[in-house]
C-alpha cells in the first residue's frame, strides 16, 4: 500500500505584508524561501522596483504603507558604496521605513543578491570575491537572473545554513527585532547578506508578536 505523503503544516496569518524588492531575482528568491518555510504566503504581496534604484522606493512605499501592517525592503548595497548620494538616499529610505513601523525591516546584500545565492550553494568565492567573480562562477553552473533563480538555488543544494557559514564578515545594518540597530560603516563594502536572517525575522513579526501570538492574535494551521 502506498502511503500518502502528509503535507507540511504552515502557519496562516491574517497580517498583510508587503515586500519591496529591487528586482525580479530578489522577489523570486524571497518567494522560494517562504515556500520552503512553515509560513503561508497568501497575505504577502510584492512590489518590484525593476532596477530603478533607491530613488524609486519613496514613491512605492508612500503609496502602499497604509495598506499593509508590515513592509520589508530587499535591495543591494553596490550603488551605496560607489556614490555618497546613493548612500544618503538608501539611509533616507531605511529611516522612512523604520519611522513608519519599528517592525518593518530592510535586507541588504553586497555586492548584490547573488552573493547570497553563491554562499547558499557553498561557493567560497562568495566570502570575499568581487561581483564579477561571483557572477562568473554562478554562470558557469548555469545560473541566470530572474524567474529561475530559486530553482537554480534548490537544484544546487542551496541552503541558508551554507550562506550563514560563509557570510560571516559582518553587516552594514542587521535588524533582528523591534530595536533599531546602528549602522556599521566599516562593513558597507564587505560581502554580506542579512537575508540569512529573513525567515527568522519573518516568523518573529508574524508569529511571535505579543507573547507568541503574532499580530493576528491566534494563528491557525493550514
Amino acid at each position: 500500500m502506498v502511503r500518502k505523503r502528509r503535507k507540511k503544516k504552515k502557519f496562516k496569518t491574517a497580517t498583510k505584508l508587503l515586500i519591496i524588492c529591487e528586482g525580479d531575482t530578489d522577489a523570486q528568491m524571497i518567494k522560494g524561501m517562504i515556500r520552503n518555510s512553515s509560513i503561508d504566503s497568501h497575505n504577502i504581496d510584492y512590489e518590484i522596483l525593476e532596477g530603478k534604484g533607491y530613488f524609486s522606493f519613496d514613491e512605492i512605499f508612500s503609496k502602499n504603507k497604509g495598506l499593509y501592517k508590515i513592509v520589508f525592503y530587499v535591495t543591494d548595497l553596490d550603488r551605496a558604496c560607489k556614490l555618497e548620494a546613493e548612500k544618503k538616499r538608501l539611509k533616507a529610505n531605511i529611516r522612512l521605513l523604520f519611522k513608519e513601523n519599528k517592525f518593518n525591516n530592510v535586507f541588504l546584500s553586497y555586492p548584490e543578491i547573488e552573493v547570497y545565492i553563491a554562499a547558499g550553494i557553498n561557493l567560497s568565492v562568495a566570502k570575499n570575491g568581487r561581483k564579477e567573480d561571483i557572477a562568473g562562477e554562478l554562470e558557469a553552473l548555469g545560473y541566470k537572473k530572474g524567474a529561475g533563480a530559486f530553482k537554480f538555488f534548490n537544484n544546487n543544494n542551496g541552503s541558508n545554513k551554507n550562506a550563514e557559514d560563509i557570510l560571516d564578515n559582518g553587516f552594514y545594518i542587521n535588524k533582528r527585532n523591534e530595536k533599531i540597530p546602528a549602522y556599521n560603516d566599516e562593513c558597507i563594502n564587505k560581502n554580506q547578506s542579512n537575508l540569512i536572517n529573513f525567515i527568522d525575522y519573518l516568523s518573529y513579526v508574524l508569529l511571535d508578536w505579543y507573547g507568541g501570538h503574532g499580530p493576528v492574535y491566534g494563528r491557525t494551521f493550514v
